[in-house]
């Protein structure tokens, strides 16, 4: 033991300290196999392989005398670290929170995006009742994550994210389209629930974009949001789009009721 111990004095072997930081040294046997030789009585001799058995006690009483002399070090490093896990169960269990609580909001938001495409009164109006709905919908979300965000920076967010989505228009309008063919009896209003289910969609990818960053940064940043945008555009959309055609088909139900009823 001494021997081995030797190997790691760096300083003076006579000093105090440096003895004091000396590894112990124990020699247990971990198992195994060993060769061993096999005499038979008539002379014969027979090498075979065998496990060995294994012996760590010698490992076990040093490792218990070490925790019996750093009792009080010990209970410091317990007391961090249940501190530690608790700190991490609640941050788990926020993240969970607003996880849950920001898909309620950009449900809501979709919602409401699709309910003002179809509300729009005359061209253009769609537009200033999405910004307004947009808008809102991001200050929700950076209130539920604790982010402070400017009117600036919504209006950066949002203008990166229609220049992300120029491309995807056509796309959107097309699939948004197809999934309006399972409602027969649609007719000539087809073309404006079409771009209600597009704008459903553009809300359903803005929402999750910015609830996704605001958990990873902890910032509303406008250019790796808006890049964001553009890959949840155009991920899952059939899915998306046959549950958005059947919320804006219902909607449109529902109105047309109101209206009839309203002029009998």
């Amino acid at each position: 033991k001494e021997r081995i111990q030797s190997r790691f004095v760096t300083s003076n072997p006579s000093d105090a300290k440096s003895t004091e930081l000396l590894p112990s040294v124990v020699f247990i046997q971990s198992g195994g196999t060993e060769e061993v030789v096999r005499v038979y009585p008539d002379g014969r001799e027979e090498t075979i392989q065998r496990q060995r058995k294994a012996d760590v006690t010698a490992l076990s009483e040093t490792l218990q005398t070490e925790i019996d002399n750093r009792i009080e070090w010990l209970e410091k490093l317990r007391d961090s670290s249940v501190f530690s896990l608790v700190q991490t169960k609640l941050d788990e269990s926020r993240a969970v929170f607003r996880r849950e609580q920001a898909e309620k909001i950009v449900r809501a938001g979709t919602r409401n995006a699709v309910i003002g495409a179809l509300a729009a009164i005359s061209p253009g109006t769609d537009i200033i009742i999405q910004g307004v709905i947009g808008t809102r919908m991001v200050q929700e979300l950076c209130k539920l994550y604790d982010v402070p965000v400017k009117q600036i920076d919504i209006d950066n967010f949002l203008d990166f994210s229609q220049n992300q989505m120029k491309k995807s228009i056509p796309l959107i309008l097309a699939v948004a389209g197809n999934g309006l063919k399972a409602f027969p009896g649609i007719g000539t209003v087809a073309g404006g629930l079409v771009h209600a289910v597009a704008y459903g969609l553009i809300f359903d990818a803005l929402g999750h974009a910015v609830a996704l960053t605001l958990e990873q940064r902890g910032a509303l940043k406008a250019a790796p949001a808006a890049l964001t945008f553009r890959e949840m555009l155009s991920g899952n959309l059939e899915e998306r789009t046959k549950t958005l055609a059947r919320l804006v088909v219902d909607q449109y139900k529902t109105k047309d009721s109101e209206r009839v009823s309203s002029e009998q």
